[in-house]
Parts: C-alpha cells; sequence; structure tokens
C-alpha cells in the first residue's frame, strides 16, 4: 500500500511492520506503526471515526514516541531506535 506523510511517498509492502492495534482515545485507534528499511524512520497510522471520508491519518514518530511503542509493542526494532536515557 502507499501512503503519503509530510507530503513524502511511502510503502508499506517494503517496510517492517512492528505492530499496532488498540484504541488511543474516543473513537481514534492506532492501526499500524512501520519502520522503513534504509532511513529507520517509525511511521504511525492513525483510524479516526471522526475524520473524513478515509479515516485515516499518518505521522512520523518523534523519539519520545519511539520509546513508549517500544515499550506498548516490545518491539526490539523499535527499542533499538529509542535513544540512551529515553527508554
Amino acid at each position: 500500500m502507499e501512503i503519503v506523510v509530510d507530503g513524502k511517498k511511502y510503502c508499506t509492502d517494503k517496510m517492517a511492520d512492528v505492530g499496532g492495534g488498540w484504541e488511543v482515545g474516543l473513537g481514534v485507534t492506532l492501526t499500524g506503526i512501520w519502520l522503513t528499511p534504509r532511513s529507520k524512520k517509525v511511521i504511525v497510522q492513525h483510524h479516526s471515526q471522526w475524520e473524513d471520508s478515509y479515516g485515516y491519518s499518518y505521522h512520523i514518530a518523534e523519539p519520545d514516541e519511539i520509546a513508549h511503542l517500544a515499550s506498548k509493542t516490545g518491539s526490539k526494532k523499535l527499542l533499538a531506535l529509542v535513544p540512551e536515557g529515553d527508554g
């Protein structure tokens, strides 16, 4: 699947799927977490029943969010990206 994050196209088929699938707020679910193969960016997908037509949004996770996601998922791939002292 091709997605656009901050104006840049990414293909999720080429990324490592590292989790997702829990509610993060009323009507909002974190549905996917992907790790890009070369740049090691963590892309997060949310689904909201309140958003327009498709209801999906994407963003690149910041270090503090990566630490939280690593803790939540137990993913060693994400944990490896957490800076010393943030995990």
